[in-house]
C-alpha cells in the first residue's frame, strides 16, 4: 500500500513539474502579402461617396481551376450606393511568393505582385511602366486600424493620368488604394 501511495505521489509530482514546461511554439506560417483563403473578406470605404455607409466588399468565395492551376475566386461587391462601381470577379493564386492573376477574357495568366519586393526610388520609376515597390516601411492609419511596415506599390502606366498606389500589409492584404481624385481605405476585414 505504501508503494502505491509513493507511486501516485511521484506521478502527481511529475505531472505538476511538466505543467510548467512550455513547448516551443510552432513557427507561424510565412505571412502572405495578400492572404488567400476561402472565407477571407475585406471592406473598403471611400470619401468620394456621399453615403457614409457605402463600402465595397472583397470576398474569397471559392476556387476555380484554369489551365491545371487552382485559383481563388475574389468577388468585389459594392454596397449602399458605392459610386459607379459594379460587381467584379478576380482569380488569384500564389506561385512561390508571387501573386498570379488569371484573365478569363484573354485566357492568360500574369503576375500581379512579383516577389521579392525590392524597394526602388520613386523618381527612378517615372520613365518606366509597371508595378514598383517604393517603400516597405509605410505606416498606414485607416478605419480598420494602424498597420506598420506596409509595402507601397506604385502602378505607373501611360493610360493613367498619374501613378496609383496600392498599400498592402503582410498577413492582411490591401489597406489603402489611392490615386488622382480617388481613395479606398480598409474599414474591416477577416483573414483566417
Amino acid at each position: 500500500m505504501k508503494t502505491i501511495l509513493i507511486a501516485i505521489a511521484s506521478y502527481c509530482m511529475l505531472l505538476n513539474a511538466c505543467d510548467g514546461v512550455i513547448d516551443p511554439k510552432p513557427k507561424p506560417k510565412d505571412k502572405q502579402i495578400l492572404p488567400l483563403s476561402v472565407g477571407n473578406w475585406w471592406q473598403y470605404t471611400t470619401a468620394l461617396s456621399s453615403n457614409s455607409n457605402a463600402y465595397i466588399e472583397w470576398k474569397i468565395t471559392g476556387t476555380q481551376k484554369f489551365n491545371n492551376n487552382e485559383y481563388y475566386v475574389l468577388t468585389k461587391t459594392p454596397y449602399n450606393s458605392m459610386g459607379t462601381l459594379e460587381a467584379d470577379t478576380s482569380y488569384l493564386r500564389y506561385e512561390s511568393d508571387d501573386v498570379m492573376t488569371y484573365s478569363i477574357e484573354k485566357g492568360t495568366e500574369s503576375v500581379l505582385f512579383d516577389a521579392p519586393f525590392n524597394v526602388v526610388l520613386y523618381d527612378s520609376i517615372m520613365p518606366y511602366q509597371g508595378h514598383f515597390v517604393v517603400s516597405n516601411t509605410c505606416r498606414e492609419e485607416v478605419p480598420a486600424g494602424i498597420f506598420e511596415n506596409c509595402l507601397d506599390f506604385v502602378d505607373n502606366y501611360p493610360y493613367h493620368s498619374d501613378p496609383s498606389h496600392d498599400v498592402l500589409a503582410y498577413g492582411v492584404g490591401y489597406v489603402r488604394m489611392w490615386g488622382f481624385k480617388w481613395s479606398y481605405e480598409l474599414k474591416a476585414y477577416y483573414v483566417n
